[in-house]
């Protein structure tokens, strides 16, 4: 579980450049997250966690798994059982 005076530490699955901005900034105007950035494929997202642990992960699920948002992320093995992950 996550203290008080750590920030939760983000990723975010996006493609959309306006849904980029607007996540960005609004975690970036609360000290409770650290936004670690963001991918726009579904490829991209390994890559990513080579590099950086999120404590969370926010999916555009069209993203990731177009057309069956219910099957998606843990199930398609995109992140490990530990990640939260909200899909939007």
């Amino acid at each position: 579980m996550v203290q008080p005076s750590e920030e939760i530490r983000v990723l975010l699955v996006e493609n959309d450049g306006g849904t980029i901005q607007a996540v960005k900034w609004a975690l970036e105007e609360d000290e409770r997250f650290d936004f670690l950035g963001y991918v726009s494929s579904k490829a991209q997202i390994v890559d990513f966690l080579d590099d950086y642990v999120p404590d969370v992960a926010l999916v555009d699920i069209g993203l990731v798994h177009p057309g069956d948002g219910l099957t998606a992320t843990k199930a398609e093995g995109c992140f490990d059982e530990w990640l939260a992950v909200i899909e939007l």
